[in-house]
């Protein structure tokens, strides 16, 4: 089985096959997507067995001589995309072949691939999820007392949304308004988040929505829905409107308009409570995934970071 996996160049990759599989995978993660790999990390390469039956993308690099294997920034996780069913075997031999590539591996696997890794050997990752198949009466009656009364507060104000497609005062007020919380982003990450989010609104995977109140632009919030699943990736408040609850009311508003619809609502999320603790207002339910690390690095370049 393993003789049949290859690595392809990013110029090798058919990119119309390689989304055909993303789009129809069990969990269909908007980051393996090709064009938003190609935004994030343009020298990606791909595993792929096959004729393109089950992908996997490499995001490799080499600095000082030695090759790496990481999660890029703006990407939660990666993992195994197939049309097919995947099964547990295939997995186990595949995970041997991607310990093979790098001698310094720090990748985050999506939450599909984590249920084969043992877990008791790597940190363990949590995210949340809200499962649309109610009405959004339903739903929303399992939303906490704090957020019922924000979307209170926003219903008051009278606070509106709009669709947008101007991704790049998106990104000017996300930077201006984030960027301090986030130093760890550079120019070079803010361009490229920038074309991921502009490629995938013209693929028709993502949506941009802007709060105002008194069209005042307080908040904006976009996602992505590939397949069954809707991912909130980025969004920012400005003080007025944390204190007006519009990320709540945005949040609350996607929900409700795809309430019914058996969709998977991905809130993102991370180890931070305070995060956990802001998605499970929305009656969300947590969701696991793995952190692997392999560093066989000789003594002195045990301390090496990408």
């Amino acid at each position: 089985m393993i003789s049949k996996f290859k690595i392809l160049e990013s110029n090798q990759i058919d990119k119309v096959k390689w989304d055909e599989v993303i789009n129809c995978s069990e969990f269909p993660n908007y980051a393996s997507l090709s064009y938003f790999l190609d935004a994030i990390f343009p020298k990606w390469k791909a595993i792929v067995y096959g004729d393109y039956e089950y992908v996997f993308p490499l995001t490799k690099g080499s600095k000082f001589g030695v090759d790496y294997l990481i999660t890029p920034i703006f990407i939660p996780y990666i993992g195994i995309s197939s049309k097919l069913n995947i099964y547990p075997e295939f997995i186990f031999e595949f995970i041997e072949f991607l310990k093979k590539q790098a001698k310094y591996i720090d990748i985050y696997f999506d939450p599909f691939t984590s249920n084969y890794i043992d877990s008791s050997k790597n940190e363990t990752r949590i995210g949340q999820v809200l499962t649309l198949d109610k009405p959004y009466s339903q739903i929303r009656s399992f939303y906490s007392s704090n957020h019922k009364r924000s979307l209170s507060k926003a219903k008051k104000f009278n606070l509106t949304l709009k669709y947008s497609s101007n991704v790049k005062l998106f990104i000017h007020l996300f930077k201006e308004n984030k960027g301090k919380q986030l130093k760890e982003l550079k120019n070079v990450n803010y361009i490229a988040l920038e074309k991921a989010i502009e490629k995938s609104i013209e693929n028709k995977k993502g949506f941009l929505l802007n709060c105002y109140h008194n069209e005042h632009h307080i908040s904006s919030a976009f996602f992505m829905v590939v397949k069954n699943r809707i991912t909130y990736i980025k969004g920012f408040s400005n003080k007025e409107g944390r204190d007006k609850g519009a990320m709540h009311f945005i949040l609350d508003y996607v929900i409700s308009d795809y309430s019914l619809s058996d969709k998977i609502f991905d809130f993102g999320g991370s180890n931070s409570p305070q995060v956990a603790k802001f998605n499970k207002g929305f009656g969300a339910n947590d969701i696991y995934y793995q952190n692997y690390k392999k560093n066989t690095l000789p003594f002195l370049l045990k301390m090496f970071k990408p």
